[in-house]
């Protein structure tokens, strides 16, 4: 009994110093973004390997769930096997012929709970199982309009907020703006000033004469009054033309129209809008007064289906944000990878290729160097300076902010996976799960962008 608790205490020290030291994702790691575990973790099949502290929660917590089931099912085998010796070694000892029959009916028990206690947690909930990142929701603010000066209100002059989307129709008997006894006289901004232009209209969907109400960047006041630039009026209808940083996608193929999101990070799935967009633009965030670069310049991928998988497509806009920027989009869009360019020059090394698994035997480009910002090979089988790499993959090594966009096919198509940080063994991963029996490289072709 002694030695049975002893064995459980080790457990459940080792689960506890395990989430302890979970490494968390907040901004005070951001600046370590890159640097690697002082230990090494054992790799799990089907689970990511933690190799740096920008390991999530979600992701550590999935590796520890896996890790314990897998070393509690080694156990209770190792039991169940270590009984059955003991059993055929104990012939003419009642006693000890019992306990290891006891023993051999534990093994068994703990491994039936073990994967009754998968199937009822997988059956209820897989996120139980395996817990995935939540989905980022798109960055949304909007305005307040108010019958009274000064943004106030009170029970006879109840206030309205604007969603982020508009209101097309204020006439609505349910809200009953739209009408001369209900005139706007102040709106208040609730985003941050530069976020957006108000549109005020005469006709619902936004048609009739135009009045514009801004809040522009660096201006303190987030009340804006009745006055000449917003004179005294009844409007039926407002739209919101937002200018936050960030992506937009668009449900339209011009990057117009009130059905849009906007995202500043990225997101295993797209609420509301799967497989909604049809085209892409970027505005980028204020500039640094003092050497008069963008303070936030958003790049994206985007993939056809949730959680980063299947096709993508890159977006990067240069040169900086004009006006009428915006490309189309395929169609079929369902999760989003955001991230940041670099403001100077990228931080780190670059990304380059292994043969084999932990970074060994023959790289690309070399040993000794590495490929950089902007660097791509259409085919790994057509490029004579790095002897025919296609399908020869099997661990990639990133050193610095950088992004290595990798794709199954030539010329930058079929499945696509997308790398931050090292992984010395791919075939742990989509994209390493080709041919006979998925065991198999995958890398064809590649694109590697820097990142901040």
């Amino acid at each position: 009994m002694s030695k049975k608790i002893f064995l459980i205490l080790i457990f459940i020290s080792f689960l506890i110093g395990s989430f302890c030291f979970a490494p968390l994702e907040n901004n005070s790691l951001t600046t370590f973004a890159q640097r690697e575990l002082e230990i090494e973790y054992p790799t799990v099949p089907g689970v990511e390997t933690p190799t740096t502290t920008k390991t999530t929660l979600p992701e550590y917590l999935r590796y520890i769930f896996t890790f314990a089931i897998i070393v509690a099912g080694l156990l209770a085998f190792g039991a169940l096997i270590y009984g059955g010796i003991r059993h055929l070694t104990s012939a003419g000892d009642p006693t000890k012929m019992a306990d290891a029959r006891a023993q051999v009916t534990a093994g068994i028990l703990g491994l039936i709970i073990l994967l009754s206690s998968y199937l009822i947690l997988n059956t209820i909930n897989p996120q139980l199982v395996f817990p995935k990142k939540p989905p980022i929701q798109p960055a949304v603010a909007g305005i307040r309009i108010y019958t009274m000066e000064v943004c106030q209100e009170d029970e006879e002059h109840p206030s309205f907020k604007i969603p982020p989307e508009g209101m097309k129709d204020l006439t609505d008997p349910d809200l009953n703006w739209g009408f001369d006894g209900r005139k706007i006289k102040s709106i208040e901004f609730l985003g941050n000033p530069g976020d957006l232009t108000v549109s005020l209209w005469s006709n619902i969907e936004f048609k009739g004469a135009e009045t514009t109400v801004d809040y522009p960047a660096g201006d303190t006041e987030s009340c804006k009054q009745s006055g000449p630039d917003f004179p005294l009026a009844t409007y039926k209808s407002i739209s919101l033309d937002w200018h936050l940083p960030g992506v937009y996608l668009y449900a339209s193929d011009s990057c117009v129209g009130d059905d849009y999101k906007i995202y500043q990070s990225s997101s295993a799935t797209l609420p509301e809008f799967d497989n909604k967009t049809n085209s892409i633009k970027f505005i980028y965030g204020d500039k640094d007064p003092d050497t008069s670069e963008y303070k936030a310049k958003y790049a994206a991928i985007l993939h056809e289906k949730e959680n980063y998988m299947g096709w993508c497509d890159p977006f990067d806009q240069e040169p900086p944000p004009a006006s009428g920027w915006c490309k189309s989009v395929p169609g079929g869009v369902s999760s989003i990878t955001v991230y940041l360019k670099p403001v100077g020059e990228p931080v780190g090394q670059g990304v380059r290729f292994w043969e084999d698994k932990n970074f060994l035997g023959r790289a690309i480009p070399s040993e000794t160097t590495y490929y950089k910002d902007g660097d791509s090979d259409a085919h790994l089988a057509d490029a004579p300076d790095v002897a025919d790499f296609n399908d020869k993959t099997t661990s990639i090594e990133i050193g610095g902010h950088y992004v290595a966009i990798l794709f199954d096919g030539a010329n930058f198509t079929g499945k696509c996976e997308v790398f931050m940080g090292r992984d010395p063994d791919l075939r742990n991963n989509s994209l390493g799960q080709c041919g006979l029996l998925g065991r198999f490289d995958c890398l064809s072709s590649f694109i590697i962008k820097a990142r901040k």
